[in-house]
């Protein structure tokens, strides 16, 4: 996984509050911030409108229209800009704070730390700042990562008298006129920082870094915790840098050493993950060796068909119990209806979400089981040269493939089962293993 795609589910926010009564006042606010947004340049131009419908290309005509179609509070107006990267802009009025919120999303947050447009990218950024400082009365605003917001114990209080002290400090930050009083204006101007911008009307923003791109560095950190450790003298500095760079693990990507007959699977789980869980499951994926599968037993010691009918109790396995699953699941999951052992880790994670673990005896038995094993006992089949060995009970029903006799109703069974304690139990009883420990097992020289 490349850097890029390990960091690719993260995005950039940046949020600036007005808690003027003035700036609230969305006629007169609306057309100013209007003409603030389509002055910008490249990806901070707004082109669409958000509205209940399809989206309407960006006019001021329009975004009035979807504005006066917003009954509740808070009243949103969502404009949004498409492509790489993506932008998309959030102004809302609540009357609760009596303020007005600016939100700007940047997605992925990757395309802000490219190597030939990550500083004039932050430039533009910067320039929005000032202009909607210089014209509206902002009391604090950040931006940052997202992921690494969401990973500070705090979140950014209501009221910028909440704000002392800082919880934290992002890349860019902003204090009100008021915050800066009442932080000490020298002192909060002699910040150790990258850059620093007085504007007219006493505002502050400041940046620890010339741009986003290396925001997770020993570097950035450093200035990160010196600026926050200015600002609060009771920490310790050592303490919060430690802190930080902690925090930056999460976006340092880690190759993955899986166990082969489980690799797919958790390359699935890995990927579905947040970024700011794909660290922590690479570590535990990488320490984890699956226990052996119990769901076999040799061939010349597995019991004999006891059924009348072997070949209608064959056709009850793959034509209706198999055929089930691909009926049942091919919206959500629409290559399941191939019946390819590739499917398996997606029908393993299905199931673990979607509780099947947790339906009703008669469900499990009649429905969940059957058509799970029915579907791995027909992978087993086609695609290993398995054979059917009908037994009179399920969990005994076998698939012999070279020397071995595997159980894949019994599998089933046991995956239920351990789904019920834990989902975290999917690791070590999987559809995925057994199949791949069978293939491995069919593969490797007689």
């Amino acid at each position: 996984m490349t850097y890029e795609e390990w960091n690719a589910s993260d995005e950039f926010r940046l949020k600036l509050y007005l808690a003027d009564e003035r700036a609230t006042k969305q006629e007169s606010a609306l057309d100013a911030l209007l003409e603030i947004f389509e002055h910008q340049q490249g990806f901070l131009l707004p082109e669409k409108v958000l509205t209940s419908g399809r989206p309407a290309k960006y006019s001021r005509a329009q975004a009035r229209k979807a504005l006066a179609k917003e009954s509740a509070w808070p009243r949103s107006l969502w404009l949004k800009r498409e492509g790489s990267p993506e932008m998309s802009v959030c102004l809302s009025w609540n009357t609760r704070w009596v303020r007005l919120e600016i939100i700007v999303y940047v997605r992925p947050l990757a395309s802000l730390r490219q190597e030939d447009s990550h500083l004039e990218r932050a430039q533009q950024i910067v320039s929005l700042v000032r202009s909607l400082c210089t014209r509206f009365p902002v009391s604090y605003g950040y931006a940052h990562s997202v992921v690494d917001l969401a990973s500070y114990d705090t979140t950014y209080p209501e009221s910028a008298s909440d704000l002392v002290p800082p919880p934290f400090v992002c890349w860019l930050n902003l204090f009100g006129r008021e915050l800066v009083d009442t932080l000490g204006r020298e002192h909060v101007l002699s910040l150790p920082i990258h850059h620093l911008e007085v504007l007219e009307n006493g505002s502050v923003f400041f940046l620890t870094r010339p741009s986003m791109r290396d925001f997770d560095s020993h570097e950035a950190r450093l200035a990160q915790a010196r600026a926050l450790c200015h600002l609060r003298p009771e920490l310790p500095l050592q303490d919060t840098l430690d802190s930080l760079l902690q925090r930056s693990r999460v976006f340092q990507p880690l190759a993955p050493a899986f166990q082969p007959e489980v690799a797919p699977l958790f390359h699935l789980l890995i990927g579905k993950a947040g970024l700011e869980q794909r660290r922590e499951r690479m570590e535990r994926f990488n320490a984890f060796a699956p226990p052996p599968i119990s769901e076999c037993l040799p061939a010349s010691e597995a019991p004999p068909c006891d059924v009348a009918d072997p070949q209608a109790a064959i056709r009850l396995y793959q034509g209706f119990h198999a055929e089930r699953l691909s009926a049942l699941l091919h919206k959500d999951l629409p290559d399941v209806v191939a019946q390819t052992p590739d499917t398996l880790p997606a029908v393993d994670d299905y199931v673990t979400h979607e509780s099947w673990a947790f339906s009703n005896a008669d469900v499990l038995e009649a429905d969940c089981i059957p058509m799970l094993g029915g579907h791995l006992g027909l992978l087993l089949v086609r695609h290993l040269g398995g054979r059917w060995v009908p037994r009179q009970r399920l969990e005994e029903v076998q698939v012999i493939v070279g020397s071995t006799a595997w159980l894949p109703f019994l599998r089933a069974r046991h995956l239920m089962e351990a789904l019920r304690k834990s989902r975290d139990n999917l690791l070590g009883c999987s559809l995925t293993q057994l199949y791949l420990t069978a293939a491995r097992e069919a593969a490797a020289p007689s």
